[in-house]
């Protein structure tokens, strides 16, 4: 088993709320302070980086503008090979953010987290 690298936890997020800069724009997987993965449709490799991202709560709360770099980017494995189209999981780390940016960030983690995980 890996040793854990991340500093913050990482919160599950209930269902329907997305992450992206266009094109990349997909559900949330999990999120924390620090960083976010998020899952998007895309044809084959990613085509460009992601450095600024956006947050679309279920419930109409966005958080535009947040600087990151990617960490990673995999295809998902997927069942069936009748399609060009992939399921990629991107990981990013939130870099630079302003202490208001980090704030409604936080809003936006208690808003929209699982609050029953364990």
């Amino acid at each position: 088993m890996r040793p854990e690298r991340r500093k913050f936890h990482r919160y599950k997020l209930s269902e329907e709320n997305f992450a992206g800069a266009y094109p990349y724009v997909g559900e949330i997987a999990d999120l924390s302070i620090d960083g976010l993965a998020f899952r998007y449709l895309g044809l084959g490799q990613p085509e460009s980086e992601t450095r600024y991202l956006s947050l679309y709560g279920r419930e109409g709360g966005c958080l535009s503008g947040l600087a990151c770099r990617i960490v990673a980017d995999r295809v998902v494995p997927r069942r069936s090979s009748l399609s060009n189209i992939f399921v990629h999981e991107r990981r990013v780390q939130f870099v630079n953010l302003s202490a208001e940016q980090r704030k409604c960030l936080s809003e936006f983690i208690e808003n929209y987290r699982i609050h029953n995980e364990s």
